[in-house]
């Protein structure tokens, strides 16, 4: 089975491929449908009949499950949705968001002269919001005197913007965090919004303002340039990839999937100077392919485009125009997706948190077909069971917390073993690709680079291996089983106190694997991006572009001897290096997934033993409240069945 296509993905993406084509109609009233169920639920669960006993039972198993609920419908109601676009300074960025539009607003930056984020908003009035980072705003309407379909209206709104989005032109005392550009772009819908990132070059700041935006991202565009040293910055965009599988494996970017990146490569016309062949221009594209897949494995082919963005027209017919009006189409099929998971992900919420409070309903409901002792020996045997299943949970996450830990000792010992052997050394040296070492002409390499980069080079291909992912998948997939198991063991408890209704059987099976789908990224190397650039290889070296100085450094020989305490000296650094970007990347996310399952394993036997300790202290109470249950679970009923209404409609 391929390593990039888990089974976890897999079954998201049908899913949601599933869904038919909703019109904007037809989505407004399933997202209007869904927000009256959080509403009516939220009522609920204030009323006086939703007693502070079955509160405490649903905070065990829904911690802060009034905030969540209000953050939902919040999200539901209000919260922009953005296709977030990035890019390194001077790759075209500005160029794309203009073609987009239709309409040249944006200047192009060579420099990194601006950290201002630029949100894109359909508007009926053209009005631009400043935002400072002193959370101070005002807002400009250009409405009656700006006509954008005229140069002399776009320049007016062109003017406008520079002079707060671009620092040369702003004066010493003006800090803007972001600015809200409005007017009628019918690309965009509803609370849909295009959100262009300052240029990505030497400063973290940019790359930090650009995380903040990832979290309600519907889809992600990387602009390259083709003529820079293989198209991709060496740090800011694994970072930003691997910040974007971080985010999916918390589950802050519910609208997300992995598949909703877009590569748009530019300037291809500057890669035509730099080669004489048409071969060799291919070969330049397949490599860069190559090493965009190494960095985002859930990558389409369809979704990396080739064209240069100054011959794009719409009056012009040519390969660059073709290829954006494709780009164009991929990003309107994945937005839509997009908003299909969205609307997905905030049902699901809604069955887990019903389901957990018809549980507690249904067991006390149930309570009256059952005699006192049979109460008893029903709750003596369920709490045995309940103390065991905690202390396994514990004891299970001390254990793979230092199996991860162990994993990577391995790991770096099988590393350091085979360098250490003669066969690991010639292998390293002489790696497929390149010149043999013993051929390298000195006068014109770096005689200590071209060493460590040949080591380097080796341990990136080690790290991206088979046999490596498969040493943590294994761990991925023992997390995942031992999550099944005690989550059956539980179900089993659950079922003795009161039968699973038929509308929440339906949904079982999916319901189980969401929460494994929510770790997806743990069982392909998505979230190991970061790991190639730790060894602070140039990205000429890994996309297989030829490195070399061309100066000269006045080597024209280098024994065996020298060689060999080079090769001797980098094999040294290796290990600690490797250690530090196994443990900050794998090891990382691993421990998250780890504390994520044993905590929300722990939250769920807890609500069981609540309800547990509920049934023995309050029986009589229990039987006396019968009418009130009954009504309650009425509701609630009503309320599953509407949300599984709901997600039957999205497939009908």
């Amino acid at each position: 089975m391929n390593k990039l296509n888990s089974p976890e993905w897999e079954e998201l993406s049908r899913e949601t491929e599933q869904i038919r084509e909703l019109s904007l109609e037809e989505r407004q009233t399933i997202t209007k449908e869904t927000i009256a169920v959080c509403i009516n639920l939220g009522t609920l669960l204030e009323s006086n009949d939703y007693n502070e006993d079955l509160r405490r039972e649903l905070q065990k198993s829904n911690p802060d499950y009034i905030n969540v609920l209000y953050k939902r419908r919040r999200d539901l109601e209000n919260s922009d949705h953005g296709i977030v676009v990035s890019g390194e300074t001077s790759a075209g960025k500005s160029t794309l968001i203009n073609k987009i539009l239709e309409k040249n607003i944006f200047k192009g930056k060579v420099l990194e002269s601006t950290s201002t984020i630029c949100k894109i908003r359909n508007s009926d009035r053209i009005r631009v919001i400043t935002e400072k980072v002193t959370g101070e705003k005002e807002e400009q309407d250009f409405t009656a005197e700006c006509n954008l379909s005229s140069e002399e209206g776009v320049k007016m709104l062109r003017d406008f913007l520079e002079k707060r989005t671009d620092l040369t032109c702003m004066s010493s005392d003006e800090n803007i965090r972001s600015v809200d550009i409005g007017f009628p772009i019918h690309f965009l819908e509803a609370n849909t919004i295009l959100v262009d990132t300052p240029g990505i070059g030497g400063s973290g700041e940019v790359t930090h303002k650009l995380k903040e935006y990832l979290p309600n991202a519907l889809c992600f565009i990387f602009v390259i340039n083709a003529s820079s040293a293989g198209g991709m910055q060496e740090d800011r965009l694994p970072e930003i990839l691997n910040e974007i599988a971080n985010l999916v494996l918390r589950s802050d970017m519910p609208c997300f999937h992995p598949e909703s990146v877009i590569f748009l490569t530019n300037k291809w016309d500057l890669v035509a100077l730099q080669v004489e062949e048409e071969t060799e221009m291919a070969q330049v594209w397949e490599t860069l392919k190559t090493g965009l897949r190494k960095r985002w494995p859930r990558v389409r082919e369809e979704h990396i485009f080739r064209l240069n963005f100054k011959e794009v027209s719409r009056g012009k017919k040519n390969a660059s125009t073709k290829t954006f009006k494709d780009f164009l189409n991929v990003l309107e099929a994945m937005s839509k997706r997009a908003k299909k998971i969205r609307i997905l992900q905030h049902l699901r919420f809604l069955q887990t948190i019903l389901r957990n409070m018809s549980k507690g309903l249904d067991a006390r409901i149930e309570l009256v077909n059952k005699s006192e002792a049979e109460q008893s020996l029903l709750i003596k045997e369920h709490q045995e069971k309940v103390e065991r299943l905690t202390e396994e949970c514990s004891q299970f996450r001390k254990d793979y917390l230092k199996k991860t830990k162990d994993t990577i000792q391995i790991i770096i010992q099988e590393c350091e073993g085979f360098m250490s052997t003669p066969t690991g050394k010639y292998e390293i040296l002489n790696p497929k690709g390149r010149r043999p070492i013993s051929q390298v002409d000195w006068n014109k390499t770096d005689f200590e680079k071209e060493i460590r980069t040949r080591v380097d080079l080796y341990a990136v291909e080690y790290l991206q291996s088979d046999h490596v992912l498969e040493k943590f998948r294994k761990i991925v997939d023992e997390i995942n089983g031992f999550r099944k198991k005690i989550i059956s063991n539980i179900e089993k408890m659950e079922s003795e106190w009161a039968k699973l209704r038929p509308n929440v059987e339906e949904n079982k099976e999916k319901e189980s694997s969401t929460y494994l789908i929510k770790f997806g990224l743990l069982t392909s190397p998505v979230w190991m991006t970061a790991l190639v650039f730790g060894f602070g290889l140039p990205v000429a070296v890994f996309s297989g572009i030829v490195f070399a100085v061309s100066s000269f450094l006045g080597w024209a020989r280098k024994t065996s001897k020298e060689i060999d305490d080079e090769y001797k000296k980098c094999i040294k650094t290796v290990p600690e290096r490797m250690r530090s970007l196994l443990e900050q990347n794998c090891e990382s996310n691993i421990s998250t997934m780890i504390e994520k399952v044993t905590k929300e394993l722990i939250q769920i036997i807890e609500a069981l033993k609540e309800r547990l300790d509920q049934i023995t202290e309050k029986r009589s109470q229990i039987l006396a409240n019968e009418v009130v249950l009954h009504s309650l679970d009425a509701k609630i009923s009503t309320m599953e069945k509407c949300v599984t209404k709901l997600r039957k409609d999205l497939n009908s």
